[in-house]
């Protein structure tokens, strides 16, 4: 029982005496609003708005890998995007491009790349989100599938390849039983891999040969050795798996994204209205070029995608998107690519990727469904399942970096570069 200012006593009774003032529908409405939706979109706001972003942010490059996750999605749900076959390459310039402004940071910061930051930073980035899509996973198929413990029909395989980041070789190599619910892991893996192996090799380029264009010389030399390689073993017949899902074969994209970073830090490209004025006669060129071979291109099956494919339209295309969106332009890229829907997509792209996949495959191989209604119903729930993944499981972990970082930054250098 509890007292209102009054000093009367005002119990259950009196306080249900409340609902004829208001009308029956509107007090679970109320209900939600405030306390589900309103609680739910602060979190996304707060996040939105105050998250820290130790190089700086680029609405345009969240709006870019929006724009890239619906594509795909769209493609795995088999509404025909072709060319969205380049959109992994697109991606891949981005991560080599700010995990490089990364290292870039520290070394002008500390004098040196401090490797347990940036692994810790990529752990926490990566895998909470990797582990909640995998154990919701087996979760609905230990509840939902008979055969869930029978070989070779047992998800707990995926699973285990997907979070060890084995997806791209499991495939490559052709090894049985194949992958399928988590089949799209194979870019995770390979990203992973990269960042594994490039922060040392990027230190020992930058010990050899210091911090200027000697050093780009030498990443894009690296880039155009296994740009070679995959001509070779394309040329010898080997298979589309083995040249299209290899670490060796698609690491070429990432290196361009982190020669362009290396080019944009010691290239000041401030108060050069010439540059900037044919960067703005690039984009309507870019995008027309961009939008023609996604729903145009038809020759993914054919050697030729792997000869010139994606270094001209994957790593080509994405090259000219980035260095665009990162500069300061009125252009007809930055008008579609800052575009608060896009940006939105953008900001949840991570957990968007993770989710879509196993639930089209779930719905398409274990009920059947059509491709219509398996969009119809994969592509909220993958927007639910991501915003609450970013709401509950990736913003605690940037929070907690962020203030780690923030706290241990003396100094703030001005930058576009946005993780």
């Amino acid at each position: 029982m509890h007292s209102d200012q009054g000093g009367q006593s005002r119990g259950p009774i009196s306080r249900l005496g409340k609902i004829p003032h208001q009308s029956f529908g509107s007090v679970p409405t109320q209900f939600f609003r405030e306390r589900l939706w309103e609680p739910f979109r602060n979190s996304i706001s707060e996040v939105y708005y105050k998250q820290y972003y130790p190089l700086g942010y680029c609405a345009g490059l969240d709006g870019l890998r929006g724009a890239l996750t619906l594509g795909i999605i769209a493609e795995h749900s088999n509404y025909s995007l072709a060319g969205s076959l380049f959109f992994m390459d697109i991606f891949y310039v981005m991560s080599g491009y700010l995990i490089t402004g990364l290292l870039i940071k520290d070394i002008r910061r500390h004098g040196r790349v401090q490797l347990f930051q940036f692994y810790s930073r990529r752990l926490f980035r990566l895998v909470p989100p990797l582990a909640a899509m995998i154990a919701g996973f087996l979760l609905f198929c230990c509840l939902y599938f008979p055969d869930f413990k029978k070989w070779p029909h047992w998800p707990a395989l995926d699973a285990g390849i997907a979070f060890l980041y084995m997806t791209n070789w499991w495939r490559a190599l052709d090894w049985q039983p194949g992958i399928t619910y988590m089949g799209h892991t194979w870019s995770l893996a390979v990203e992973e891999q990269f960042y594994l192996l490039w922060p040392l090799t990027f230190l020992i380029l930058f010990r050899l040969l210091g911090f200027g264009r000697r050093l780009v010389a030498s990443i894009l030399t690296i880039a155009l050795a296994i740009w070679g390689w995959r001509c070779w073993m394309t040329w010898h017949g080997a298979s589309w798996n083995r040249v299209y899902n290899g670490f060796d074969t698609r690491a070429d994209a990432l290196l361009v994204g982190c020669a362009l970073a290396v080019v944009v830090a010691i290239v000041s490209l401030e108060n050069r209205p010439t540059f900037d004025r044919i960067l703005r006669l690039l984009a309507w060129p870019i995008l027309i070029i961009a939008l023609t071979f996604t729903f145009y291109f038809n020759a993914w099956e054919n050697p030729v995608y792997f000869y010139a494919g994606i270094v001209l339209l994957g790593i080509g295309l994405g090259t000219a998107l980035v260095f665009i969106l990162i500069r300061p332009l009125d252009t007809v890229l930055h008008r579609i690519f800052e575009w608060s829907v896009l940006v939105f997509f953008g900001r949840i792209f991570y957990a968007m990727y993770l989710w879509h996949y196993p639930m089209l495959c779930i719905f398409q191989y274990n009920f059947n469904w059509p491709t219509w209604l398996r969009f119809l119903i994969v592509f909220p729930l993958t927007i639910l399942l991501a915003v609450l993944s970013y709401v509950l499981i990736e913003r605690h972990f940037m929070r907690t970096n962020g203030r780690k970082l923030a706290a241990s930054a003396s100094t703030t250098e001005p930058s576009v570069l946005s993780t």
